[in-house]
């Protein structure tokens, strides 16, 4: 907005009128800062209008007008003066609302006072008459608002010619120009810089704008994607370089685009299709960590892009490396036991097992190293298995509590220690077996074994009457390696009554139905549990309906499983998970 400056002479103050309102117009009387007020966007923004032209439409006219206002300018009153692309008449429009609004109804229509003329309508409209006549006083007030500013003496040689390849000459204006690709000249990629495109309000990007492949779009400002029309598609070979500007709404296909400073420019609101350049740098917010687009993935910058699950594997920092390992997990009622895999710890030499490496109760403990077990011995807590995948106990004593003890290769790991405490049963084959499970010391009795017939070969629970009968014979008339004579396929349509706080092994199935599951104990934990294998086909395995399971039951092939189900007291409730390894 121009300002009036005190008119001096050899110091002293000639004109003394600072404001507005004390300088009139010589014909009309109407104070100057009527004048002020009132402004004409096709003069002072001759390439901002319709085309980058002088003519304009009342939206975009209020809203060239309302960029360059200061907050103070912009009240009630203020008229905006325009060549209208319409009518091709300077047309005039006041505020009548006390604040600034883009609302086109909040902005009145006026006749010029000068040589006016009523329509018929409610609205004054001027004869071509008046517009000749207030275009060329207003040019005259304008010059005369000019002429009294200081002027601007710059010395030496001044140059305004563009080079036409930096910069271009548009309507007198300087502009940096854009360059179109030309393989023959050896151009290198085209260039573009994207003008302002404003339409009902909105800076519109368009696919005229971004038409021309092997190019650079230089975005500087910010652009909507008209979010109902069709995707905008970035040609080939071109590269999206934002300098300050953006884009939201709307589609974006881009086609293998570089984008500059980085894939984040791109903004969230925006939907993006098709894939960026490869090597196209991205910062990954959620990960907190920098990416690059390979053409497939998106891969850190050590070109890695391993993350633990959390649930089976976890992430542990060794240094400064990152590491996987199996997660141990807590016991949780609701999702069943926990698990601990047992790490190795070495202490002068010996893999020493010591009392704060089994701690925890309803805990499956995955022994993988053979272990020296601490002086003072181990005591395993209540409602643990002891699953010996591998390794063994030696030295000590192994007081357990109501223990389940799992030997995968079915030799006796605890052969080598002591071992005091009640057990549920154990799958472990071997000569030492009664002593495995603390029966009186001395040689085993056909007696002894035949009592523990049911517990110690629970595989005889899923046989008939006959044949537990056979396998009690077997190992009460010569020795524990002819428990192994019944079936370890199991026919199709096989069923199966779980006892509680009884672990069934079984061998390769093919189908299997878990009929019940037998009265839980009312004083104790009860854990139903069994292990399998799989074939070349996939079981069929049904189980009662009222267990929540922690992921569906789909078993794969050439697989071995162990499914535990446990039973709360507290609720009444069944859960179950199954391991696959």
């Amino acid at each position: 907005m121009l300002t009036i400056h005190k008119l001096k002479k050899n110091g002293s103050t000639i004109f003394p009128a600072t404001l507005t309102d004390a300088v009139v117009h010589p014909t009309t009387g109407n104070p100057l800062g009527n004048f002020l007020r009132e402004y004409n966007v096709s003069v002072l923004f001759p390439t901002e209008g319709v085309d980058e032209g002088s003519s304009y439409t009342l939206e975009l006219a209020i809203t060239v007008l309302g960029s360059h206002l200061n907050a103070s300018e912009k009240t009630g009153g203020v008229r905006v003066v325009f060549l209208s692309k319409e009518t091709n008449q300077i047309e005039s429009y006041t505020l009548i609302t006390p604040d600034w609004s883009s609302e086109v109804s909040d902005w009145l229509l006026e006749g010029i006072d000068i040589t006016q003329e009523a329509g018929d309508s409610e609205k004054k409209v001027m004869s071509q008459k008046a517009v000749t006549e207030y275009h060329e006083e207003l040019m005259r007030d304008m010059n005369r608002r000019f002429d009294e500013l200081d002027p601007t003496v710059v010395e030496g040689n001044v140059t305004n010619n563009a080079d036409e390849e930096d910069l271009t000459s548009v309507n007198d204006k300087l502009k940096f120009k854009d360059k179109e690709y030309n393989e023959v000249v050896c151009s290198g990629l085209g260039r573009k810089y994207l003008r302002r495109n404003i339409i009902g309000g909105q800076n519109l990007l368009t696919q005229d704008m971004i038409n021309n492949p092997n190019t650079v779009y230089i975005i500087q400002y910010e652009y909507d994607v008209d979010d109902s029309g069709d995707p905008l598609v970035i040609p080939e070979n071109c590269t999206l370089w934002f300098q300050g500007g953006s884009i939201k709404g709307g589609k974006i296909i881009l086609n293998g685009a570089s984008v500059l400073p980085n894939y984040n420019a791109l903004g969230s609101s925006t939907t993006i299709q098709g894939e960026p350049a490869i090597g196209t740098y991205r910062f990954n917010i959620i990960e907190n960590q920098p990416e690059f687009w390979t053409g497939t993935d998106w891969v850190t910058s050590g070109n890695t892009n391993l993350k633990a699950d959390e649930e089976d594997l976890t992430e542990v920092e060794e240094g400064k490396t990152k590491i996987l390992m199996f997660k141990n997990r807590e016991y949780s009622e609701e999702l069943g036991l926990g698990v601990v895999y047992l790490r190795q710890n070495i202490v002068d030499g010996v893999n020493l097992l010591e009392q704060e490496m089994i701690n925890q109760a309803n805990t499956v403990y995955v022994v993988r190293y053979n272990y020296t077990l601490a002086a003072s011995g181990i005591v395993v807590p209540e409602g643990c298995i002891l699953k010996f995948d591998g390794g063994n106990f030696t030295g000590g004593n192994l007081e357990c509590n109501n223990t389940l003890i799992v030997d995968e290769y079915e030799v006796n790991p605890l052969s080598g220690i002591t071992t005091s405490g009640t057990y549920k049963e154990c799958t472990s084959v071997d000569d030492n077996v009664v002593a495995f499970l603390s029966a009186p010391e001395g040689s085993a009795s056909t007696a002894d074994f035949d009592a523990k017939a049911d517990t110690v070969w629970n595989k005889a629970q899923t046989l008939s009457p006959t044949q537990k009968a056979q396998v009690r014979e077997n190992i009460g008339a010569t020795s524990i390696e002819e428990c192994g004579s019944f079936p370890a396929v199991l026919d199709a349509g096989s069923e199966l009554n779980l006892l509680p706080n009884v672990f069934y092994s079984f061998g390769q199935i093919t189908s299997l139905r878990i009929a019940s599951l037998g009265t839980p104990m009312v004083d104790r934990t009860n854990i139903y549990s069994f292990e399998f294998d799989t074939a070349l086909v996939a079981p069929t395995v049904l189980v009662p309906s009222g267990i929540t399971w922690r992921s569906p039951l789909i078993f794969d092939v050439s697989s071995h499983y162990l499914v535990t189900i446990r039973y709360s007291n507290a609720t009444n409730s069944y859960y179950g998970f199954f391991e696959k390894w």
